[in-house]
């Protein structure tokens, strides 16, 4: 688990510290810096520098001119020679540290070596942006992802050669972010799949039976060649998952990934997406249970008082039912270019609760 991120340069913030718990919600105002901050834990929990290439498309860019343009938007503007700054500390004191620079090979006078001619110095002739990448450097490892995925390091960092790729680096694959616009159905199915293997799927029944509590049954088929989930509600067939709304295909992607995840942190923007009020504290009751039981740290982002407050309930009755209580709210504010963290904990939100004041 990870109880401290502070991050430099990133975005539009300047400089933030945040201590953390399991829970962590993240609230404020629109353009405070949640997904921000959501992003910079993606980066740094995940140590590859291919997330960078899945936060540009999750933000619009859908051709490599556009992933490009993107990255440079990584850095606060303003700055003369940017530099993203990242660390995370972790309960037992080891810190994982990630800088990152945009990096022009060519002007670096570096060495390509282009598989079809070996030998062939072709740094002369690659422009701008081909030769444009993300320099990530951290105390666990080093890499460089050019706006293609094109160029790789086949030398260590002391003495690089680079080496034109004929074919683009693989995709991430599935990544534990998940977000309101997330329609990943055939992955969903095969963690779900997974799971069933090793008899984990109950947790996510019992997590989608709480908002349709006509659910008998989940199974995976694929009549069109893509497996998708299908449910069974009573009727006379089954219906793709998709049929039964937003909400209902949120809370599977949610709790499934949270009881898959390979790296025990999981990113949820906009967490209470598609959902109704009144489901929100059995929702938050049953990504509590799969958590834990799946040592997983949750990082959240809402813009609802009910949200965070149902989440505060679930986790009181939780607390009086053995479990711990570990939420926190961090809630986000800009002063001029100035980003603050107020920190609110099971008091403080019981106070807030109880004379119904403002913590978003």
């Amino acid at each position: 688990m990870y109880k401290q991120i502070t991050i430099k340069n990133f975005r539009g913030i300047r400089e933030l510290t945040v201590p953390l718990s399991q829970f962590n919600i993240f609230t404020g105002k629109n353009n405070a810096g949640k997904s921000t901050i959501l992003e910079a834990l993606f980066l740094s929990v995940l140590q590859d520098a291919r997330a960078a290439d899945w936060i540009a498309g999750f933000r619009g860019a859908i051709n490599n001119w556009q992933k490009l343009e993107a990255w440079r938007y990584f850095f606060s503007i303003g700055i003369d020679k940017p530099s993203v700054e990242i660390s995370l500390v972790d309960d037992h004191d080891q810190t994982k540290q990630l800088s990152i620079n945009l990096y022009n090979l060519a002007a670096q006078g570096k060495t390509f070596i282009d598989k079809e001619f070996e030998g062939t110095i072709i740094h002369d002739t690659i422009d701008e942006y081909l030769s444009t990448g993300l320099l990530f450097t951290s105390n666990q490892t080093s890499n460089i992802y050019d706006y293609m995925s094109s160029i790789r390091v086949v030398a260590d960092q002391s003495n690089p050669i680079y080496e034109k790729n004929q074919e683009p680096l693989q995709p991430i694959g599935r990544v534990p972010y998940l977000h309101s616009a997330w329609t990943g159905f055939e992955s969903t199915a095969r963690e779900y799949s997974k799971l069933k293997i090793e008899m984990k799927n109950r947790i996510v029944f019992d997590a989608i039976k709480a908002i349709e509590p006509r659910l008998k049954s989940i199974s995976i088929e694929a009549p069109t060649g893509v497996p998708s989930l299908y449910v069974d509600i009573g009727l006379n067939r089954l219906l793709p998952i998709s049929f039964l709304g937003d909400g209902t295909i949120w809370i599977s992607d949610v709790t499934t990934v949270i009881a898959s995840s390979e790296v025990n942190a999981v990113l949820l923007d906009e967490v209470d997406s598609g959902l109704h009020f009144s489901v929100m504290k059995e929702v938050w009751k049953h990504i509590h249970k799969i958590a834990k039981e799946c040592n997983t740290q949750i990082f959240a982002t809402t813009h609802s008082r009910e949200c965070i407050m149902a989440a505060h309930e679930a986790f009181i009755e939780d607390e009086a039912n053995g479990m711990p209580y570990e939420l926190s709210v961090h809630k986000l504010a800009r002063y001029d270019d100035e980003t603050r963290v107020a920190t609110f904990g099971k008091e403080t939100l019981t106070t807030s609760y109880d004379l119904d004041l403002e913590v978003r």
